[in-house]
Parts: structure tokens; sequence; C-alpha cells
């Protein structure tokens, strides 16, 4: 089925203010080390996911929680400058704050502070206008409001695609069931993979999950669906400055490929491309590429 790249994609999930700092390493118990580089901005995976999907041609919408907090102006503020719309479930509290540490590997060490929380309500996510929506991507950080979401879907027969953090994973896959069943992709990295693969889960086979896109760092990302499986190599670039967001933008890249009716490996490949070009400089969203970025690297031989 080739979907509609007109019609929009909501984005469900998290949503922060990052601080960001460059150090040359970490410092030792009771010790300090100088950074390089401190800033803050947008962050969070749904968030970041929606940015990506927007400046792939896709036309995103994000629903996440937000607090009441001097922190949730400025996300707003951030919101606005990269134009998401938004379903804004706000409390009175702090918005979602996380500090990152990037050291000279350019490999991230998070923080999170969830504030009012990391996810919408279920009563928020009952209420968000699904109509003209081609599909939903989720990270589950609240098992019941996600169950909400998966099951509207169903019912309207929406694509749904899930970001398998791996602190989210629980002990008990199945307790996910409801979630997962059925879902168009479900994203996973490394560790996310391990947690499986120790609980004897297969998603394809025990879920009917259509597709499972893997991100393998700096090895690239692989997708395998009943058609086979896909690899694509990372683009040969500098080191690493910032790996934050590499995956978010893996995947609202690929999910605006998909709904353009690029086929899998193709889409995959400019994913990869623009997640891998997402680490040549700082920031989680603000480093992400454009479309003609992503053409110039795949035109070099």
């Amino acid at each position: 089925m080739v979907l509609d790249a007109r019609r929009a994609v909501l984005f469900v999930g998290d949503l922060s203010l990052d601080s960001t700092l460059l150090i040359p390493n970490l410092p030792e118990p009771d010790g300090k080390v100088i950074a390089d580089r401190a800033f803050a901005s947008l962050g969070g995976v749904a968030a970041n996911s929606a940015v990506a999907c927007g400046l792939a041609g896709g036309r995103p919408r994000l629903a996440a929680r937000i607090g009441s907090d001097p922190g949730g102006a400025q996300i707003e503020a951030e919101l606005a400058r990269y134009g998401l719309r938004t379903d804004l479930d706000r409390r009175p509290g702090l918005s979602m704050q996380a500090v990152c540490w990037i050291d000279g590997s350019g490999e991230k060490r998070l923080v999170v502070a969830p504030g009012v929380g990391m996810y919408p309500s279920a009563d928020a996510i009952a209420a968000v206008d699904l109509d003209g929506v081609s599909w939903v991507h989720t990270v589950i950080y609240d098992v019941d409001a996600a169950r909400v979401l998966a099951r509207r879907c169903a019912e309207l027969g929406v694509p749904l695609s899930i970001d398998l953090e791996p602190n989210s994973i629980p002990a008990d896959i199945g307790e996910f069931r409801d979630c997962l069943s059925g879902a168009a992709a479900v994203f996973v990295n490394n560790s996310a993979q391990a947690k499986l693969d120790a609980a004897g889960a297969d998603l394809r086979r025990d879920y009917g999950v259509a597709r499972i896109v893997r991100s393998l760092g700096s090895g690239g990302a692989r997708i395998e669906s009943g058609t086979g499986v896909a690899h694509a190599a990372s683009a040969a670039l500098a080191p690493a400055v910032d790996t934050t967001g590499a995956g978010d933008c893996l995947a609202g890249w690929l999910i605006a490929e998909l709904l353009a009716g690029v086929g899998d490996g193709i889409a995959l490949s400019r994913a990869v491309t623009a997640a891998t070009l997402s680490c040549a400089s700082a920031g989680a969203a603000a480093s992400f590429p454009s479309i003609a970025d992503v053409d110039a690297r795949l035109a070099l031989p």
C-alpha cells in the first residue's frame, strides 16, 4: 500500500528542554572538567522524530505533555521555530528536562528529569484528533495511555510504529502486547534488541510486527520485513561530534520516506544517511539535515 504523503504523521511521546555540554572527558569522582560548549535546545524522542519527519518532507504533528514553567515557554518557542503543529497536554509544574554529556568521541550520556511527565495522559490521547492522520509513531512511556493510542489506531486503520527505548522495555515484554500487536514498524537499537533476545521475544513472529528497524550505530541500520532484509551502511564521514538524536532522525526520516511510497531499501538508505549527517554537529534536532543535504551526500561516489 502506498500511503498519501500529503497527510499528517502524529508523533506521540516525550518533549523536553535539553541542556547539552560538550566535554573532553567525564570528570573523576569529586572532580571537574570545563565544557568546550554548552547550549539548550529542543529534545525528546517523539519531538526529535517529528522534526526529522518534517525535514524529510512529511507533515508532522506532535502530541506531548508540557509544564507551566519557563522551560515550557522555551520549549514552545522551539516548537514554533520548527513549525511543528502540536496537541499539548498542559500540566502545572516543571516540563521534562534532560542533561546531555557529549564526550570527545561524540557519544552521549543522558540524565532525564521527567517533571510533569514524559507522555500525554490517556484522556489527552483519547481526545487527539486523528482525522487525516496517515501514520502514528510513539515511544511507550505510559503503557495504559499507549494502549488507548494503539486501540484508536487499530479502529481507524492507521499504521502505528513504536520506538522501543531500552529503558522502557519491561521484564515481561508481554506487557506491551496490546501496543505491539500488528504494528507497522518497531524501531530498536542494539541495546533494545539484546533485551528482546534475552527474553526470547521475536516481534514479527509473536506480535505480527510488519517491520523491525534496527539501528546498528556506526554500522548503519537494517530493516526486516516479510519481503526480506535490507541493510544500509553509514555514510563515511569524519568522527562523530554528537550522536544525540541520531536514532530519532532515522525513525522520523524513514517514516516520511515510506509515506511517500519509497521502497524499504531506498527509504532506509536515505534515513541512515540523514542520521549519519546529524552526528556531524552538536545537538539533536538542530543537527538534522535537509533533503538537499541528503541528496548531495548520496550523489557522492
